[in-house]
């Protein structure tokens, strides 16, 4: 895989102030800071909403990556809790918790590796124009890691990835590379999907902020 394509591969985790469950925190989400009470998100997390869930397996995933504990749980124990949040949220359908459920399978962060179940379900959150998951798959496809590997679909997703991503002349960089080891008429089919490709209905991704800075 190119150096290039590991910058799809940034995990996008809110990061608490402390560990401790009723703290405020502050939290970087596309490009905005919200302070949000933990309590709140755990207590909608119990709830069964999706977007809560999603955040509180942040919450696991980042005290296990930064070596600290989230409700005295820390190290795989804490990548596994997270497993759980994600796998729960992303099943009612939740784009971003299946993007984060699909970077646990490739990184083998609570479970073992596995690419053929990561592409799974970078697949379900790109149907939903989930930008990051659009190109972590596409990076799949062209180098056949869970899937066939197949040049028209990576040129896809790499092109829809482009879209709306800052970083959207990597993303085309990459999709420029990946068209030189296409035939004319692939790419024309590949431009003629891009072209007719729409998401499918999504969720909200993510929790509205209660204060925005």
């Amino acid at each position: 895989m190119r150096i290039l394509a590991l910058l799809f591969l940034v995990v996008l985790i809110p990061a608490p102030a402390s560990a401790a469950p009723d703290d405020n925190y502050k939290t970087v989400y596309e490009g905005h800071v919200y302070d949000t009470d933990t309590r709140i998100i755990e207590i909608l997390a119990d709830q069964g909403n999706p977007a809560a869930e999603n955040r509180v397996g942040e919450f696991y995933r980042y005290a296990a990556f930064t070596k600290q504990k989230y409700k005295g749980v820390g190290g795989e124990q804490g990548y596994e809790e997270a497993v759980k949040f994600f796998r729960k949220a992303g099943q009612a359908g939740n784009p971003k918790a299946q993007y984060n459920l699909a970077m646990m399978y490739e990184n083998g962060w609570g479970v073992a590796r596995d690419y053929k179940e990561s592409a799974a379900w970078y697949q379900k959150a790109a149907a939903q124009n989930q930008i990051l998951a659009q190109a972590n798959l596409a990076v799949q496809y062209e180098n056949g890691r869970g899937v066939k590997q197949d040049y028209v679909e990576a040129y896809v997703w790499y092109s829809l990835s482009t879209k709306v991503r800052t970083d959207k002349y990597i993303a085309n960089h990459l999709k420029l590379l990946v068209a030189t080891k296409m035939t004319k008429a692939e790419k024309a089919v590949a431009d003629k999907r891009v072209k007719q490709w729409r998401p499918i209905p999504a969720q909200p991704p993510d929790l509205p902020a209660v204060a925005k800075r």
